[in-house]
């Protein structure tokens, strides 16, 4: 039997950016595989949208990440929730509705969601 290294290396994510457009925020994650998590929203008195996927490293703090002004996410975290499941949780200003999509590698940028 054959494997490739590949095959089984993590998937990092490496940027994750925030930017603000009009009433809109957009959120991307950058990561060296295509990723899709599991999303769902929790309602007040936190509002949150919460992301889980499927072993993935975070390069980034995400304390360190840029919120712009009037951006909805006020806080981002990630953590370990359960073995093979990383979770990302964003805090938001109040209920929002969430559209996800990927977009593959393409020229300077790596998968996106």
């Amino acid at each position: 039997m054959l494997f490739s290294l590949t095959s089984f290396a993590e998937t990092v994510v490496e940027k994750v950016r925030i930017g603000q457009h009009g009433s809109m925020t957009r959120v991307v994650l950058e990561s060296t595989k295509l990723v899709k998590p599991k999303m769902f929203t929790l309602p007040g008195p936190r509002h949150r949208v919460v992301l889980d996927f499927p072993a993935v490293k975070f390069k980034q703090s995400l304390s360190s990440v840029n919120k712009p002004p009037k951006s909805l996410v006020t806080k981002l975290r990630q953590g370990l929730f359960k073995p093979g499941t990383v979770r990302m949780v964003l805090d938001v200003e109040k209920t929002v509705a969430v559209t996800m999509f990927t977009i593959p590698a393409r020229r300077k940028y790596k998968h996106r969601l």
